[in-house]
Formats: structure tokens, C-alpha cells, sequence
């Protein structure tokens, strides 16, 4: 019976873990493959996009509009029975503009903490994970685990203003099933908002997903996309918010 030795066992070992380690991407290699995914060089040189789609909250259907500038001009509009609610940013003004309770048409500026979550989650045009390094974001590979059996790998994202998100990247298609970031209910304190990101498709080069569920603690809303438009004309002067300077920064 052959006998094998510590030295000889630890050899086999190293030639049996070697290959497995080896292929276990990099974070760059994750994100060179995400930006890909999402259009390339088609989405770098898109200067605009507008979205149109429908929204379901609380079994209630209404549709919304979502208008995007590069490199971080935001804009979506929803239709509710009461009327339209519009959240913005200018380049410097975070706002929001909608009927309150009375039904009086309320403009508000956002300030601060909600100011900035709304900031990380919103108006980056290509999003946190393309030239993230540039955007002072920085990018750890957690691991690969699953979402509802299918294989991902595990980002966390540090913003570069200290907010951290959770990313959850297919491994087969390099694209985002599933996204953790973080919101605070202005009486229950801070959750975690749940992101599921489905049925991608591609126009004019770029990907995106046509169909998206967002858990707020017990509540869900599901956005499907019905047009995507590229490179559309948009007047700047929707982004800015009613009674501020002209020309964000």
C-alpha cells in the first residue's frame, strides 16, 4: 500500500485548489463585463434617455415617465387620481412637486441625508458600477452566492458619500438581478429597499430591465417598461426645479 507523505498530500492539494481559485474573476474583470453588458460604447455615447412605462402600487395602476441627461440630469413623473408627482434633480436642486393631502400642488426642496440617498440611488446616468473608481466608489467582491437559484456574484458598493449599496450580478449574463440600498421610513427609521431587476431587453444597444419589483418593508411596487427612447431631445428646463436659478451647476 503506497504511503503518502504530508509534503507529497500538500502538493495535490495546492494543484487541486490552484485551478479553482484561478477561476474566480477579479472585481475589475466583473465590472469590465457588467459595462459591457449594459450597451458599451453604446450607452457611453448616449446623451439622453426617456423611459415610459406603467406602475403598480397597492394593486392601484398608474404609469410614469422617467427622463435622463448625462452625465446626472433626473426626472420622473407619475400619474396618480390625485394628479402628477414629479421628483428631480438640476445639477444642484433635488426636488420633488405633487399634491399634498388638501390636494394643493407643493413643491419641495430635498435636504440632507434623504438628499443624498436619493443622489446615490437616482441621477448617475450609467449608474454606480461603470468608472466607479473615477466617482470615488469603491467596489468589493463578496463572493458568489444565488437569487431565487440563479448564480450571481455578491458586490458591495461604498459610494463615494459613505452610503453603501448591494449588488447582485448574474454570472451568466454579467447584468444586476437583485439590488440592496438603503432608505428610512420617516417613522419606522432605517430598511433596507429590495431590488429584483427582470425580462432585460435591449434598445439601441443599451439593456435594460422591462419589469422591476421595490420592496419598501411591506410594501411593493412593480414598474414595467413599455418605450425606451434614445438620444431624444430634452429640454433642460425640465429638470430644474419651479422657483429656483435657472442653470443648475
Amino acid at each position: 500500500m503506497k504511503r503518502f507523505t504530508p509534503v507529497l498530500i500538500a502538493c495535490l492539494l495546492v494543484l487541486i485548489t490552484v485551478p479553482a481559485l484561478a477561476e474566480s474573476p477579479s472585481v475589475e474583470d466583473i465590472l469590465a463585463r457588467y459595462a459591457e453588458a449594459r450597451g458599451g460604447s453604446e450607452l457611453a455615447e448616449a446623451k439622453t434617455l426617456k423611459l415610459t412605462g406603467s406602475f403598480n402600487f397597492n394593486g392601484i395602476d398608474s404609469s410614469y415617465t422617467v427622463y435622463r441627461q448625462r452625465p446626472d440630469r433626473f426626472r420622473v413623473e407619475i400619474e396618480t387620481s390625485r394628479g402628477t408627482v414629479i421628483t428631480a434633480f438640476d445639477g444642484e436642486n433635488a426636488w420633488s412637486r405633487g399634491p399634498d393631502r388638501s390636494g394643493e400642488i407643493q413643491t419641495r426642496e430635498m435636504e440632507g441625508d434623504d438628499r443624498q440617498r436619493f443622489l446615490d440611488e437616482n441621477v448617475d446616468f450609467d449608474g454606480p458600477l461603470i468608472d466607479s473608481a473615477k466617482k470615488g466608489h469603491r467596489v468589493e467582491l463578496i463572493g458568489e452566492t444565488d437569487v431565487d437559484g440563479e448564480a450571481v456574484y455578491h458586490l458591495k458598493v461604498i459610494l463615494e458619500s459613505g452610503n453603501v449599496q448591494q449588488w447582485y450580478l448574474s454570472t451568466d449574463s454579467g447584468l444586476p438581478v437583485h439590488k440592496i440600498t438603503p432608505a428610512v421610513h420617516r417613522r419606522a427609521g432605517p430598511y433596507d429597499r429590495i431590488w429584483y431587476l427582470m425580462e432585460y431587453e435591449t434598445a439601441s444597444g443599451i439593456a435594460l430591465p422591462f419589469y422591476v419589483e421595490r420592496e419598501d418593508r411591506q410594501h411593493v411596487r412593480a414598474y414595467t417598461l413599455e418605450k425606451v427612447e434614445v438620444d431624444v431631445e430634452i429640454d433642460p428646463a425640465l429638470f430644474e426645479m419651479p422657483g429656483a436659478p435657472a442653470g443648475g451647476s
